[in-house]
Formats: structure tokens, C-alpha cells, sequence
């Protein structure tokens, strides 16, 4: 059973992640695609290796949380600039996106024709419930 937050039924707490919606997630690919990739593609770093936005690199840097993450994309930190011009909500929705990619080591965005629509569809059937 999910908690509905806005209208939106989700199972982040039971299952303790965040909540985000399908179209959340596509948007932040979106915005990470235009943005993001030529850096971070597949969730690399193309300039710090080692500081991969992989869940356990996120997660020694203390950033493994929707709040860091939009900290960063708001900041930015040398030499990545700071991406507060995206607007909150595609701020929260590009988190989002790094969040649940990170959360499942970027398997969905490094398959093939994969893309976020596809891992927020299953999101989606996780959370519409019987």
C-alpha cells in the first residue's frame, strides 16, 4: 500500500526512498540529457573518475539523498557550475532521476534504448498497486 502524497501514490516511505513520479523521471532525463551527459554519462565523471555519481560514490561523499543532490545541481562545485537557472522543479526532477539511476547503478540508462521512460514505467506499476 503506498502513501499518497499530492494525489500521487507512492511506496517511497514503505520502502524508504523518495518519492518521485513517472513523469518526474523522464523529464529529469531529459534535463540530464541536455545538461548533465556530456560529463556524467551512465553516471560516470568524466573528469573525477572517482567521483562517479554511482550510488556508493554518492554515498562516500554524502551525497546520496534527493537533498544533495539538488544542492549540487543548485551550487555546483568546481568545476561542474552551478545549474539554478534549471528552475526548482526540474532541479527536483533531474535529482530525481540521478537519485533512482544511482539507486540502481545506472543499469537502466546503460541499456540500450533503455532511457528513464522504461524504469518509470515499472516505478509507476510498483506504486499504482492492486
Amino acid at each position: 500500500a503506498g502513501v499518497v502524497v499530492g494525489g500521487v501514490t507512492s511506496l517511497g516511505p514503505a520502502l524508504g526512498v523518495p518519492a518521485a513520479r513517472a513523469a518526474d523521471l523522464v523529464n529529469g532525463e531529459a534535463i540530464f540529457d541536455v545538461h548533465c551527459v556530456s560529463c556524467h554519462a551512465g553516471g560516470g565523471n568524466k573528469i573525477y573518475p572517482q567521483q562517479s555519481l554511482s550510488k556508493n560514490a554518492l554515498e562516500r561523499n554524502g551525497k546520496f539523498s534527493l537533498t544533495a543532490i539538488q544542492r549540487q545541481v543548485v551550487e555546483g562545485q568546481a568545476p561542474m557550475p552551478s545549474f539554478a537557472n534549471l528552475g526548482e522543479k526540474n532541479v527536483e526532477d533531474v535529482a530525481s532521476f540521478v537519485y533512482a539511476e544511482a539507486e540502481v547503478n545506472w543499469k537502466d540508462k546503460k541499456l540500450l534504448g533503455g532511457k528513464a521512460r522504461r524504469f518509470s514505467q515499472f516505478l509507476d506499476s510498483l506504486w499504482s498497486g492492486p
